[in-house]
């Protein structure tokens, strides 16, 4: 139950401090859609987990990692890597590549209340 007041938080804060946006998305409720992904792409509530590799001798970017080695992922670093968002820190509306957001897992760890945090 940590993860809604984190999220809620920080896009209630992002608003009172962007007043012009808010106004933008009390005026146009169907940017909203596209305000959550872009919310939840910067104010990830979870900020990562370890895992483990189910597999001998996976390589990950040069490296082999061997089963029973934690592997830390951090979804808020992911969700700002500047090769995958151009400018990384900033809210842009309607961002082209939301869909690539860590925000909410993915695979078999994914959210499961994706659904529910969209509404």
């Amino acid at each position: 139950m940590v993860a809604p007041p984190l999220l809620l938080g920080g896009i209630c804060n992002y608003l009172s401090e962007h007043q012009q946006l808010q106004r933008q998305l009390r005026d146009d409720l169907s940017l909203i859609p596209a305000a959550v992904e872009e919310f939840v792409r910067l104010f990830s509530p979870y900020r990562g987990f370890a895992r483990t590799v189910s597999k001998d001798n996976v390589v990950m970017h040069g490296q082999t990692v061997m089963p029973g080695i934690p592997i830390s992922m951090t979804y808020s670093a992911a969700n700002r890597d500047p090769t995958v968002f151009a400018d990384p820190h900033t809210f842009i509306l309607n961002r082209h590549n939301i869909a690539m957001h860590m925000g909410f897992g993915r695979g078999r760890h994914a959210c499961v209340g994706q659904p529910l945090a969209r509404m």
